[in-house]
């Protein structure tokens, strides 16, 4: 695998951080294993407020993806519980671990008071289980309202409601245990209640034993959920009083390089290190289109934002075999927006104020629209024109923000170049707009859903 390299990432340091990775990605896979075989054992006891407010071991994904945090490494550092903390955390699947151990006993009571903000509407906010995982509870979001499912001995339960949370302002939320009741409170107003019982409920009496809790990331599949959704969350946690635990978590990571931006606005933010794909024969990824082809005329991908101050190349098309067809760039230091499209390129000046481009593929060609500028690329040769249309439901890779480099199935895109640094205000396809966290992939320096007010 191809890891792409930050300045200053040695090949030793590469080293280094590979090993630990591997190391991680076993101790995941270790844990996955042992979730697995639990479902056979005896439920454990669980209060359920509980697992989203305390843990024995907490798992945060904090860092970048891969190997990408070589230069950010310097050891194990203490990171207080209220701390800033991004859910995304500019990290991929295999990302190093913020944690820490306490005794169950040291909780000083049963609830957990914490501030949030994000404009992303679906996510997994936190996730806690007990007993490896035989009990599990998750707060998440879906169309911006906040939802719990609770899994506890026999029972799976599922309940959402209260105001919408993704409107990038803070919020103070509280979940605490009340007997047998779960009560999530949301700027000191109750938003849900939920309650369990059943004989094996009454049976497993109070909580023992170790609990888990993690934010942005679940422990469990996916396919556990009541109903499942997006889990990726581009969302940030501060002022946390968990149990009134006051010990730090211990991370494997520089605390000091992830943090939130002071202020969002919506967009999709690239900071010039890394681009997102799609697959556009993927319907669960990319908005449906009609099918078959014949029942079209066109697809029309249209990018909203302020393109004056992008740089860098913001849409690439490419074949399954990686050949570029499409390469749409603005170069801000000459102040020009250049479309090439196979051999041909096209440059025109960028136009002050003007924030939509428009591609709209037909069958043997494609029209550009830019401000007051329309103009069309034909295909050549002229006698073995490319069919767009076929080619999009056979499958392209449709990336946004840079060029792709190398293989998707190598995971070596890391290879890529000409990397979008800007904010893209909106993305749709076929005047439906694209949600990156349902990408292909998605590189860790990509927030799907927020953008600085200033720039960065």
């Amino acid at each position: 695998m191809e890891i792409g390299r930050k300045r200053g990432f040695t090949g030793e340091s590469m080293k280094v951080t590979l090993q630990k990775t591997r190391k991680i990605s076993r101790e995941l896979k270790g844990i996955l294993q042992r979730e697995d075989s639990s479902r056979t054992s005896p439920p454990m006891a669980l209060k359920v407020a509980l697992l989203g407010c305390v843990g024995v071991v907490w798992l945060l994904r904090l860092g970048v993806q891969g190997a990408d945090a070589g230069d950010g490494r310097k050891g194990m550092e203490p990171v207080p519980g209220e701390r800033l903390i991004h859910l995304g955390g500019r990290c991929g699947s295999l990302c190093p671990l913020i944690h820490t151990n306490v005794n169950l006993t040291g909780a000083g009571s049963a609830r957990s008071i914490f501030e949030f903000r994000t404009l992303d509407p679906e996510g997994l906010v936190f996730y806690g289980d007990t007993q490896g995982g035989a009990d599990w509870f998750v707060l998440v979001l879906r169309g911006g309202v906040p939802e719990m499912q609770i899994k506890k001995a026999d029972i799976l339960s599922m309940v959402s409601g209260g105001p919408r949370l993704n409107d990038g302002k803070w919020h103070q939320l509280e979940v605490r245990s009340e007997g047998k009741i779960v009560v999530l409170e949301v700027d000191q107003q109750v938003a849900l209640m939920v309650g369990l019982d059943s004989p094996m409920t009454r049976v497993q009496g109070d909580m023992t034993g170790q609990i888990r809790i993690s934010l942005g990331m679940m422990l469990r599949q996916e396919k556990e959920l009541f109903e499942p959704l997006v889990l990726a969350m581009d969302g940030c946690i501060r002022r946390g009083i968990w149990l009134n635990l006051s010990d730090p978590w211990v991370a494997d990571l520089d605390p000091n390089a992830y943090s939130c931006f002071p202020d969002i606005q919506p967009g999709s933010y690239f900071s010039g290190e890394g681009l997102v794909v799609f697959n556009t024969s993927d319907s669960l990824s990319l908005p449906p289109l009609p099918f078959p082809s014949q029942s079209r005329d066109n697809i029309i991908v249209e990018l909203e934002g302020h393109v004056e101050d992008w740089t860098g190349s913001f849409l690439n098309i490419q074949t399954q075999n990686h050949e570029s067809l499409i390469i749409a760039t603005v170069r801000n230091q000459t102040k020009q927006l250049e479309i090439n499209v196979d051999t041909l390129t096209h440059i025109m000046p960028l136009v002050p104020g003007e924030n939509s481009l428009t591609l709209n593929l037909s069958r043997h060609q494609i029209k550009v629209h830019y401000g007051t500028t329309d103009f069309t690329i034909k295909q050549t040769p002229p006698g073995d024109p490319r069919d767009w249309l076929a080619e999009w439901d056979k499958g392209l890779f449709l990336a946004f923000g840079g060029v792709m480099g190398g293989s998707l199935h190598s995971g070596s895109l890391h290879s890529g170049s000409d990397y979008l640094h800007g904010c893209i205000g909106k993305i749709k396809v076929q005047n439906q707009e694209v949600d990156l966290d349902r990408a292909l992939y998605k590189h860790a320096s990509v927030t799907s859903h927020s953008c600085p007010v200033s720039p960065l």
